[in-house]
């Protein structure tokens, strides 16, 4: 199986135990975040450079998990690394 075969394959959780065993640098925002934190679409807006209409639309498209689904949307750190991993596992490829 190819590298970018594994990747494809893997969550963000198989992933991150062994990380170290690839050739590339993880993007900064994965160290930036706690696993049990709780985010707000502020605070991942800040996070990710987009906008919070940006990622309310992650979240009512299903693609965010969101820990709080009445009010306030609130996201968990590791629901947002495993999103963002997805969303940069194409770059991983290419390294």
């Amino acid at each position: 199986m190819t590298f970018g075969e594994e990747i494809q394959k893997m969550s963000w959780r198989e992933f991150e135990k062994v990380a170290q065993n690839y050739p590339y640098k993880l993007p900064r925002i994965f160290s930036m975040i706690d696993d049990e934190m709780l985010l707000g679409t502020s605070d991942i807006a800040e996070l990710t450079g987009v906008t919070k209409e940006t990622v309310r639309s992650w979240c009512r498209q299903g693609k965010l998990r969101v820990a709080s689904p009445i009010g306030k949307k609130v996201i968990y750190g590791d629901d947002l690394k495993e999103f963002m991993f997805e969303r940069f596992k194409n770059d991983f490829i290419k390294a």
